[in-house]
């Protein structure tokens, strides 16, 4: 977990930044401390990213308005990224209760094969 002015030194809009961070090198996380009425405006670091939780491709040309609820985490995706997700478990001895899942975050779309 880190500042993303860390990563992006260039970008001087992340710098006064306290609120959203970096959690590896391809989770953007964008947290709701307080509900308010008024949208909340993000900036998406440079480059293309998914929300996480609509799979919507976004780009960082353009500022993100949120409206979103205490429960809600607005959590992005760096284009490329591979997610490997499975089941809570909640120790190391407890075994998933389901399978382990690869989230593919492909950076442009490939073309329909024919075979």
């Amino acid at each position: 977990m880190r500042p993303v002015f860390l990563d992006y030194p260039q970008e001087e809009g992340f710098y006064g930044n306290n609120r959203d961070f970096l959690f590896g090198s391809d989770l953007f996380v964008a947290p709701v401390v307080s509900e308010m009425v008024d949208a909340e405006e993000v900036q998406l670091p440079p480059g293309e990213w998914y929300d996480y939780w609509t799979s919507q491709k976004l780009s960082s040309t353009n500022k993100i308005t949120l409206h979103p609820a205490l429960d809600e985490m607005p959590l992005y995706v760096r284009a490329g990224a591979i997610l490997p997700v499975q089941p809570v478990t909640q120790t190391t001895s407890e075994q998933p209760a389901g399978p382990l899942e690869l989230r593919v975050y492909g950076r442009r779309r490939l073309p329909r094969l024919a075979l």
